[in-house]
């Protein structure tokens, strides 16, 4: 639906994006992941108009937009800091953009009471300043303006950073529901690595204004394409040469020793029998509790190495504690 064809943006002699090529396909919820400054909110502005490339063109369902005014691409924006109008309450911002085109009364009064029922904003909120709510009933009303002028595409720039954990979560949850039901292709930029793998079909991991890699959530985790997307990508163990080599001379899998290699926190497994990984003894240094799962740090010889294990009730483990430790050659990413 959405294309992306060789997109370079420029500020003066910085170059913000090289190279970019993306396509999003009809109904998917895209996400722009990377940390701050790589080019993820540039190419979002590219789409939806607010940035103009120096070379490329985009496209939506085959025509192109590159030069197209913004109010005429039929893209909702939310951004980080929703934008809302301070002295209009929420009813008046969530029909704002109808009552720019001039709609009957009627008909704007009947949207805005659907589109505030679909994102959770009962009908005492209409009537509230928008400095009344809490964050995230800003967000709602966000979202909302932006989906009642129908859009074909919905961008949404960081709409949760601005708030607490928790709400985070929540909200993170309701977006993807509420993209399901409206079916509507989004685009979503976030630095969270975590909210990019529950919510994506798809990711795009920028890095200095190029794209690492573009994947599933799945593939991004497991099959990092580039050593930056490994690391970037959740916690990550990484391994001395002399590890590596002794896993190669135990187990012989072709591993090299003289490559970068990395294995995630959950992989290293401790006291689990398999047949297939390589076994060693370690000594456990210190012990993390997280709730859900419990984080031990593990001595193995001159290898610091970290393990994620599931909490069933309380500690297994304890500082000094040996260990068993096993680690399918699978697993590890090589670089």
């Amino acid at each position: 639906m959405i294309e992306l064809n060789n997109i370079e943006v420029k500020f003066g002699d910085f170059v913000a994006l090289q190279n970019v090529n993306i396509r999003i396909k009809e109904g998917e919820f895209f996400t722009f992941l990377g940390p701050s400054g790589c080019g993820k909110t540039t190419t979002l502005r590219a789409i939806a108009g607010f940035v103009q490339p120096s070379q490329g063109s985009v496209s939506v369902r085959g025509r192109d937009i590159t030069n197209m005014a913004t109010e005429k691409r039929n893209i909702g924006m939310v951004f980080q800091n929703y934008a809302l109008f301070p002295t209009l309450n929420v009813y008046e911002n969530i029909a704002f953009g109808l009552k720019v085109q001039k709609k009957d009364k009627a008909s704007i009064d009947k949207r805005v009471r659907e589109t505030a029922a679909k994102v959770e904003l009962s009908e005492d909120q209409l009537s509230r300043n928008v400095s009344e709510l809490s964050g995230g009933q800003q967000q709602r009303v966000a979202i909302a303006r932006a989906l009642i002028m129908q859009p074909s595409i919905l961008c949404l720039d960081e709409p949760l950073s601005n708030l607490d954990a928790k709400l985070r979560i929540q909200l993170r949850n309701e977006l993807k529901n509420l993209q399901k039901e409206f079916g509507i292709t989004t685009i979503y930029v976030t630095h969270d690595q975590e909210e990019a793998l529950t919510l994506s079909d798809r990711i795009a991991v920028f890095n200095k204004g190029i794209i690492e890699q573009v994947g599933t959530p799945q593939e991004i985790y497991n099959q990092s394409a580039t050593e930056f997307v490994c690391n970037f990508i959740g916690e990550i163990n990484t391994l001395n040469k002399e590890f590596v080599q002794e896993i190669i001379r135990q187990t012989g899998h072709n591993l090299s020793a003289d490559k970068q290699s990395y294995v995630r926190m959950e992989r290293v497994n401790i006291d689990r029998e398999d047949d297939s990984a390589f076994k060693t003894q370690a000594k456990v240094i210190d012990v993390d509790y997280h709730g859900f799962y419990i984080d031990y740090s593990l001595q193995i010889g001159e290898q610091l190495i970290r393990s994620n294990v599931i909490n069933y009730g309380q500690a297994l483990y304890n500082v000094g504690d040996e260990v068993s430790v096993r680690i399918d050659p699978k697993d590890i990413m090589q670089f």
